[in-house]
C-alpha cells in the first residue's frame, strides 16, 4: 500500500474528509488493537507547538506506533544538508512524518514525492489542515451533524481561517461568516478555492471587515491575533484588530452559540477571559479533539499498514441461462427499428437475460446459498439486500425475513437498501463496513445484490440501455482472506433527482454531466486508495452501454481495453449487480488474477455515482 499524504485539505476527497471527521468524533469506536504496531512516526516541528505536537505524539503512541521527535536544531539541515536529501533519508526509515514548518508547503510536497512515507502538514504558512479537521471533529461531536451549521469567525484570515473555509465548505448548507480586520483577510487564492467548494456543496462563505449586520450563529470562533511564525509589518496593527475582540457583549448577541478557539489564547486581546473560561466555551474540548482527530489522520495516512479494511471473502454471481435478443423485445418494449439498431450496433447490446418464472427471492437465495457454502453462518451479523428499484416486492411480504430464514441466518439482522439507484450495491460496501466495525472479530455480512424486471417501464431506459435479470452475493468481513477493498467513493448530483421525470432541459444537463461525474467518482476512489489510475489493471463497470464507457475512458485517458465490456452483449444492464458479476466473470475468464488492482464503477438514475478500488485475492473457488 502506497503512503497517503495530507499536505492540504485538497488532498482529501469529500468522502475521505467526512470519514476522518466521523472517526475522530467517535473516539470510543471499535478499532483493532494497536493498528500501527511496528510503525515509526517522526514528529518534526521547527516552530513551537503544545497541542498539535502533543496530539500527534499521543495519537501515534495510542495506535501502537513508535515516535521519534526532532526539534529545529536536531538535524543536519543546520549544517547545510539539503531539505531534499533529508526527506529522502526520512522516507527510508519512517512510516509517517508529521511536520510543522510554518513556511511554504512546497517543501513538504517535495518530501511527499515518494510512496513509502506518509507526510502530514501540521501547519504551513498558508494552511493548517489538521486544525480544521480537529475543528470539524469538535463540531460533529457537539452538534451531531455539521450540515447546516452557521459559524461566525472573528479575527485574522490566517492559516487557521483558510483551512476552516476549505473544510467547512465540504458540508452541505453550512454558512461561514468571516469578519476580518481590513487588510488581514483571506488571500485571494483561498477565497476562490472556498467559493468553488461552496458552489458544489451549497455552502455559503462570506467575508467583510466589520461586525455589522450579523444574523444568528451556532458558533463564534476566533484565534490569536499573532499567528505562529509570523510578524506584522504595520506597527499599529493592534489598533486595527481591537474592534474584532470577542467580548461578552458579542456573545450575548447569539444566546445559543458556543465559543471556539484553536489556542493558545491571549486573554484580553482576541477574547476576554469571561468568554474563553465561561460555560459556553468548548475551546478545551476542541484541544482534546486534536488528539482524536490526529488518530484518524494517522490511520488514514498509513491505511493498508494495519488499518481496518473490508474484505470480499466470496463473490458469487447468478446469471440466468435464458435470454432475449434485443429484436425479441421490440414489441414488448415498443421499440422502433431505429432504436433496435441504436442498442445493438451503437451501444453494443445483444442478449438480455431473464429468470423466467423465478422470483427475486429465488435468485437472491441461489446466490446467497452458494456464497455461504462451507462457512460458519452463526458469524453472519447482517444480511442486506441492495437493490435499484425502491419497491422490489410489496412491503407486506417482508421478503428479507424469508431470505434470512431460508439461508439459516438466525443471528443476523436483515434489511434492504435502495434510493441510490444502480450504485446501491457499491454503496452497501461502505454501509456494511461501518456496521462491522462494531462487531466482534471474525464477524461477516452477506450483501445480496439484484432484482427481477417486472415491467417494460423498469426494463427500458430510452436512448440509454435495456435491463435484464441477474444477482450477486458478496460475503464480506473486516479480516480474513479474499479481495481487499482499498478505496470507496460516492457522489450524488441532487439536481437530477427526478430521474425519468426530468424536463428535456434537465435531461440535457444530466447527459452533459454524466461522463464527467462518473470519471470524477472513479478518480475519487483511486485517490481514496492512495494509488493512481495507472495502477488499475482493469475497470469493472456497470453494463449500461458501450458508448458511455468509451466516452468515460477517453476522458480518463484509459484505453478501452482496460474496461471489461464483455458482459454488455451477453446480459445487458442488470441494475446494481453488474460490477459484482463482472468481477466474478473476469476472474473466471482470467481477465484478472490474484494481486491485480481493479476498479468497480457504476452510475444510477437520479444522479448517483459510486466506485470501489479492490485488490484481488486468491481464486474464491
Amino acid at each position: 500500500m502506497v503512503a497517503r499524504h495530507l499536505i492540504s485539505l485538497d488532498d482529501l476527497s469529500d468522502d475521505e474528509l467526512h470519514d476522518i471527521v466521523a472517526r475522530g468524533a467517535e473516539p470510543s469506536r471499535s478499532r483493532p488493537d494497536s493498528p500501527l504496531a511496528g510503525k515509526v512516526v517522526g514528529i518534526y516541528f521547527r516552530k513551537t507547538s503544545t497541542r498539535t505536537r502533543t496530539a500527534f505524539s499521543a495519537a501515534a503512541l495510542r495506535l501502537g506506533a513508535n515516535v521519534i521527535a526532532f526539534g529545529p536544531d536536531d538535524l543536519q539541515l543546520n549544517t547545510g544538508e539539503s531539505s531534499e536529501d533529508t526527506g529522502r533519508v526520512f522516507s527510508r526509515m519512517l512510516d509517517a512524518l508529521v511536520a510543522r514548518t510554518a513556511d511554504d508547503p512546497e517543501e513538504m510536497r517535495a518530501w511527499a514525492d515518494q510512496d513509502r512515507m506518509a507526510v502530514v502538514n501540521a501547519m504551513s504558512a498558508d494552511e493548517h489542515p489538521t486544525q480544521a479537521l480537529a475543528d470539524l471533529t469538535t463540531l460533529a461531536g457537539r452538534f451531531g451533524e455539521i450540515e447546516g451549521l452557521r459559524i461566525l469567525y472573528v479575527g485574522e484570515g490566517n492559516n487557521t481561517a483558510a483551512a476552516l473555509a476549505l473544510g467547512l465548505t465540504r458540508y452541505r448548507g453550512t454558512h461561514l461568516e468571516l469578519r476580518t480586520p481590513p487588510g488581514y483577510g483571506l488571500t485571494q487564492d483561498i477565497r476562490e478555492r472556498a467559493a468553488k467548494l461552496a458552489a458544489s456543496s451549497g455552502a455559503i462563505v462570506h467575508e467583510q471587515h466589520d461586525l455589522d449586520d450579523l444574523s444568528m450563529f451556532d458558533v463564534v470562533y476566533t484565534t490569536r491575533w499573532q499567528t505562529t511564525g509570523t510578524t506584522k509589518p504595520d506597527p499599529h496593527w493592534r489598533t486595527v484588530f481591537a474592534p474584532f475582540q470577542v467580548t461578552t457583549e458579542l456573545m450575548d448577541r447569539f444566546p445559543d452559540a458556543v465559543f471556539m478557539h484553536d489556542l493558545p489564547a491571549h486573554r484580553g486581546e482576541e477574547v476576554v477571559a469571561e468568554v474563553l473560561d465561561g460555560p459556553r466555551s468548548i475551546a478545551f474540548d476542541q484541544a482534546e479533539n486534536k488528539m482524536h482527530s490526529a488518530m484518524a489522520v494517522l490511520e488514514w495516512c498509513v491505511a493498508g499498514n494495519g488499518a481496518v479494511v473490508l474484505r470480499l471473502r466470496k463473490i458469487v454471481p447468478f446469471v440466468p441461462e435464458d435470454s432475449f435478443t434485443v429484436p425479441d423485445l421490440r414489441d414488448p418494449l415498443d421499440l422502433s427499428a431505429k432504436e433496435v439498431r441504436l442498442f445493438t450496433r451503437f451501444f453494443g447490446l445483444d442478449r438480455i437475460t431473464t429468470v423466467g418464472p423465478l422470483s427475486v427471492v429465488d435468485i437472491l437465495l441461489a446466490a446467497g446459498e452458494e456464497a455461504l457454502g462451507g462457512t460458519d453462518r452463526s458469524l453472519v451479523r447482517y444480511v442486506v439486500h441492495a437493490h435499484t428499484v425502491q419497491h422490489i416486492v410489496p412491503p407486506y411480504l417482508r421478503h428479507m425475513d424469508t431470505v434470512r430464514e431460508k439461508l439459516g441466518l438466525d443471528d443476523a439482522r436483515a434489511f434492504t437498501m435502495a434510493h441510490q439507484s444502480c450504485v446501491t450495491g457499491l454503496y452497501a460496501l461502505k454501509t456494511v463496513e461501518a456496521l462491522l466495525r462494531d462487531e466482534p472479530p471474525g464477524s461477516t455480512a452477506l450483501i445480496l445484490i439484484g432484482e427481477k424486471v417486472v415491467s417494460s417501464v423498469m426494463q427500458h431506459i430510452p436512448n440509454t440501455t435495456i435491463l435484464g435479470d441477474a444477482a450477486a452475493a458478496a460475503l464480506v468481513s473486516l479480516d480474513g482472506p479474499g479481495d481487499t477493498v482499498l478505496g470507496l467513493a460516492q457522489r450524488t448530483l441532487g439536481q437530477f433527482h427526478a430521474a425519468g421525470d426530468m424536463t428535456p432541459e434537465q435531461q440535457g444537463r444530466y447527459h452533459e454531466s454524466y461522463v464527467p461525474a462518473l470519471a470524477a467518482v472513479m478518480r475519487d476512489a483511486v485517490q481514496d486508495a492512495g494509488i493512481t489510475l495507472d495502477d488499475v489493471s482493469l475497470v469493472l463497470p456497470h453494463n449500461v452501454n458501450r458508448f458511455s464507457w468509451s466516452e468515460t475512458a477517453r476522458l480518463l485517458g484509459l484505453p478501452l481495453t482496460r474496461i471489461y465490456l464483455e458482459n454488455i452483449p451477453r446480459m445487458g444492464h442488470c441494475f446494481s449487480a453488474d460490477p459484482f458479476v463482472n468481477l466474478a466473470t473476469a476472474r473466471a475468464e482470467g481477465a484478472t488474477t490474484p494481486g491485480d488492482t481493479v476498479l468497480l464503477a457504476s452510475a444510477g438514475q437520479g444522479g448517483t455515482f459510486a466506485a470501489a478500488v479492490v485488490r484481488t485475492g486468491e481464486d474464491h473457488g
